[in-house]
């Protein structure tokens, strides 16, 4: 490095401001007349030994120098007087950058303002009645011998702990910041930054200072005239501290800068973090934030609530017009269940309808008189109306009994429908019920044993049924069912022949859509070579035969879920 090498950074040694000379010389060229009028100021002060503005790196005087380029314009710059002393900025020594750093930052502090508060501190701090030692500018280290040291402006031993006072008068390198900050915090002493002073407006406030408040629980420690005049008020060290406050505004935290005057005593020590504080925003904002939290999930739950309640008197409000006039098909758009897609409304509903407690018996009515049977229907078929089937029984007759007592054989299904659909479970009454009616009526030997065999047929294939949304898709295709009925209990049930082979014949020519399922059937449940050896005319096979050809294509698989929910026998392929 030569000697004619500029300086960055001066310090203002009465006020211990750090000036960067680039900020200083902006626009030069626009401010030559200021420029030349502090030129004058620094050399008057030299001759008159008062000098205020140093080498931030060795203390020693400043002075402006000018030079011109080719284009003849002027370049302000700052430089050593003649004949200074050594400066790192001046030799050949190679500093790392973290020794030229920590020089710099303690030139900065060797002002006279620097000088008089960090006195000021440790005075005040030593009249407090919980302090035994105070200690200036002494080098710090855990053991006598280590390379590990600081030089704390000041250093208070006090009942809540050791305190080290760093004043900060300007700019500082954030390295310099976290490494006092681990340094101190390994050793277990509270450290506490001082600035001579603050600004609210967050534009004018020094990057120094948003370094340490963010890090500090948004705390600032000052310093001032004020907290000076109360230290002398009070005889003992007063601070004063601003904190950023938070605060809700409807759903929105906002903060503003308050301010108090306070004394050691009014800090937080913890000695798990070694963190100083006065007001803990963190905890503060998180609270907050947390009772956000809580109104919007109130707010969510009320309008939740809200749509629950909506969703269930929109249901009960439907049911009862459906109740009225008994439609026995409604319009699809009509229906208010889509909504109802939810347990919790489900469950809302329940509570509401009560028909799986103590209204009950309204379904047990509509059951048993049957005048209703759109309204019935309704509410089978919704599966988030709930239904306790189990409480529809009279006295010692399951309500599946007495279905199978109704006359009438078109209510009789469309009943039985309705309670299979509401998932109706089987007791062990009703099985013996619908065997004895099987027992007294196997030989179809009248036309009321024949009706009595199929009124078993029809309820013995709801019994088999597993999936209860399948319930009214029965009674379209029971009579193909019958055929694969008697297929497995071999007998002919339904239908008035005396053979299987007839039987075959007339479910083929009637159900051929369902061809190669019924051929499938009698594969499974073993008629197929007992039907080919009866078959003395030759010709059942053939027309078996077509449902494997150019026909099987023509084949109607939309009630295979139902088929093989009955019998899933026929899942298993037989060749």
């Amino acid at each position: 490095m030569s000697n004619l090498r500029t300086i960055g950074t001066i310090l203002n040694l009465t006020t211990g401001e750090q000036i960067e000379v680039a900020d200083l010389f902006i626009d030069q060229h626009f401010r030559e007349d200021e420029i030349f009028q502090l030129r004058t100021k620094i050399e008057k002060d030299l001759q008159n030994d008062t000098v205020e503005l140093v080498c931030i790196y060795c203390k020693q005087p400043v002075a402006i120098r000018g030079r011109s380029d080719q284009d003849q314009a002027k370049h302000f710059f700052f430089q050593h007087t003649y004949k200074s002393r050594w400066c790192i900025i001046k030799t050949g020594v190679r500093l790392t950058e973290e020794q030229v750093r920590c020089v710099k930052y303690n030139g900065e502090k060797e002002s006279i303002l620097h000088d008089k508060l960090k006195r000021l501190i440790a005075y005040y701090a030593q009249q407090d009645k919980d302090t035994s030692v105070v200690r200036i500018d002494q080098v710090y280290k855990d053991r006598a011998i280590s390379d590990k040291w600081r030089k704390p402006d000041v250093l208070v031993f006090h009942k809540l702990g050791k305190i080290a006072f760093e004043l900060q008068l300007s700019t500082t390198f954030l390295s310099v910041i976290v490494g006092r900050t681990i340094f101190y915090q390994n050793r277990g002493i509270f450290l506490i930054w001082v600035f001579p002073n603050f600004s609210l407006i967050s534009d004018q406030q020094k990057f120094t200072q948003k370094d340490v408040f963010y890090n500090n629980r948004l705390n600032v420690y000052v310093f001032d005239a004020d907290s000076q005049a109360k230290s002398r008020e009070y005889g003992k060290l007063m601070l004063t501290c601003f904190y950023r406050e938070y605060y809700l505004h409807g759903e929105e935290i906002l903060n503003k800068w308050s301010k108090a005057t306070i004394e050691l005593k009014d800090l937080v020590f913890k000695n798990d973090t070694t963190e100083v504080y006065f007001y803990d925003a963190d905890k503060a904002k998180a609270a907050l934030e947390l009772e956000i939290k809580q109104i919007k999930a109130e707010r969510s739950k009320a309008q939740r609530q809200l749509r629950i309640d909506n969703s269930v008197d929109n249901v009960a409000y439907f049911l009862k017009q459906v109740y009225k006039k008994d439609w026995l098909k409604y319009q699809e758009e009509e229906s208010p269940f889509d909504l109802v897609n939810d347990p919790i409304i489900v469950e809302a509903l329940d509570k509401r309808l009560k028909f799986t407690g103590e209204n009950a018996f309204v379904v047990k009515k509509l059951f048993y008189e049957r005048k209703k049977p759109g309204f019935l229907k309704l509410l089978c078929s919704e599966d988030c109306i709930l239904i306790d089937t189990a409480l529809l029984n009279e006295g010692d007759k399951t309500v599946f009994q007495e279905l199978l007592e109704i006359e009438n054989a078109d209510q009789f299904k469309l009943y039985l429908s309705f309670l299979f659909r509401k998932g109706y479970k089987m007791t062990e009454e009703d099985r013996s019920t619908l065997q004895s009616i099987y027992d007294h009526n196997y030989f179809n030997q009248t036309e009321s044993e024949r009706a009595n065999i199929e009124r078993w047929a029809y309820a013995k294939l709801y019994t088999l049924l597993s999936l209860k949304n399948l319930a009214f898709d029965l009674k379209s295709i029971h009579r193909f069912l019958y055929g694969i009925l008697s297929l497995k209990h071999r007998t002919i049930i339904g239908y008035n022949y005396d053979s299987m082979k007839r039987l075959a014949h007339k479910m083929l020519e009637k159900y051929p859509e369902y061809g190669s399922m019924y051929i499938s059937a009698i594969k499974s449940f073993g008629h197929y070579d007992e039907l080919i050896a009866d078959d003395t005319s030759r010709k059942l096979k053939p027309k078996m035969e077509l449902f494997s050809g150019p026909d099987s294509s023509k084949q109607s698989w939309e009630q295979n879920q139902l088929i093989f929910d009955i019998f899933p026998e026929l899942m298993i392929p037989h060749l």
